[in-house]
């Protein structure tokens, strides 16, 4: 029973790999994209080196290891040109953070349950739920959408503000509740109040900055 969760976890990454990579590939294109895609983030909160959310530091970061993963990773190793590398890397760390998600929820409700099938189906059908009940006027998980721009595909600005912070937010609480279920309260009191950076970069770093214009806050 064992290898066939490991597979259905196999099977699930190669699918969203051909989803993100091929049927819906995320390519650059508007300007934001290949703006953060060129700014290094700094740790200070300025308006003027930061932009219009100084706080929000994990999605620059996000967005310009994927560019840098492209470029110094995806391009040499294929042979494929930038807009494919950028696709191909977007869809790699889409598909890893979804997997990933999946398999927490999957370990948390083991803990729960002791039944590897239920727990499985527990855990898919949350997945599922993310997936089909979140419209898309709320940034969705599975699919990122910018209001001002609807039909235009999936914009690398809004997975790497939107969909990939939400998916490490989660995987996040998600390991915290696996400690607490194992009794391990005070390490996951040690990752919650002392972790660092970590911590502070999932969570902390996401919060809006004043006046939302076009997204619900």
């Amino acid at each position: 029973m064992k290898k066939v969760i490991y597979l259905g976890f196999v099977l699930e990454f190669f699918a969203l790999m051909l989803f993100y990579g091929y049927a819906y590939p995320i390519v650059p294109f508007w300007g934001d994209d290949f703006q953060y895609m060129n700014t290094y983030p700094t740790l200070t909160l300025s308006l003027a080196s930061d932009g219009w959310i100084p706080s929000r530091l994990l999605p620059q970061y996000i967005q310009t290891s994927i560019a840098h993963l492209a470029a110094y990773v995806i391009m040499p190793l294929t042979n494929l040109d930038f807009l494919d590398s950028i696709a191909s890397a977007s869809a790699l760390v889409l598909s890893s953070a979804f997997v990933g998600l999946h398999i927490l929820l999957y370990l948390c409700a083991f803990i729960l349950t002791t039944h590897k099938t239920k727990s499985l189906l527990l855990s898919s059908i949350f997945m599922l739920g993310c997936v089909t009940l979140a419209k898309s006027q709320m940034m969705p998980l599975l699919l990122p959408a910018d209001l001002m721009a609807e039909g235009m595909g999936y914009l690398l600005t809004m997975v790497c503000f939107y969909t990939l912070p939400y998916l490490i937010n989660l995987g996040l609480v998600v390991g915290i509740f696996i400690l607490v279920l194992q009794g391990k309260d005070s390490l996951s009191t040690q990752i919650t109040i002392r972790g660092g950076g970590n911590t502070y970069y999932s969570i902390f770093s996401n919060f809006f900055y004043g006046k939302c214009e076009y997204y619900t806050c």
